[in-house]
């Protein structure tokens, strides 16, 4: 009886063993397949979720579209601080980017870039002299298209002010 049993262990031994071998040495299942559309699939959504970003960023660049009001909001409040409770106020470098990044955009109104004008000349460093490349880079720009709608003018006339007093 412990023959038949260790025979029997032996065998399904082997062929456990086999069942290994034939799996291992067997073409790509189906089941792989679906993985491999699903993660097509996945490439084709990232690709065109970074088509509708660049779609996007190029809107916001013509002035098509708002700019995102939470980045504006909380770009001002720190601009406000700035301004009115020097005290209180603290740098923070992200915020200090999306003003100079949004700088000659015409969303803001005269009062808030008089003020973005008056913290922008208390830049110092790389920023500064970033700043006042990209203000004649919009001053150059305007220049060659030659047109005259009001907020090219603005913006026009806005950088002028910038290179001025940098």
């Amino acid at each position: 009886m412990a023959k038949t049993k260790r025979n029997k262990k032996l065998s399904k031994s082997s062929n456990e063993d086999e069942d290994i071998a034939e799996s291992s040495c067997k073409p790509k299942s189906e089941k792989d397949v679906p993985k491999r559309k699903a993660s097509k699939e996945a490439l084709e959504k990232k690709r065109e979720k970074n088509r509708l970003n660049k779609l996007k960023k190029r809107q916001m660049k013509r002035g098509e579209i708002e700019i995102s009001t939470k980045g504006k909001e909380e770009a001002l409040e720190y601009l406000k601080c700035w301004s009115t409770d020097k005290a209180n106020w603290k740098f923070m470098k992200v915020r200090q980017t999306w003003l100079l990044k949004h700088m000659f955009k015409t969303t803001f109104t005269d009062e808030e870039f008089d003020t973005l004008v008056e913290y922008a000349t208390s830049i110092q460093g790389n920023a500064r002299i970033k700043l006042r490349e990209q203000a004649e880079s919009v001053i150059k720009d305007i220049d060659e298209k030659w047109t005259k709608y009001d907020a090219d003018v603005q913006i026009h006339t806005r950088a002028q002010n910038v290179v001025e007093l940098l």
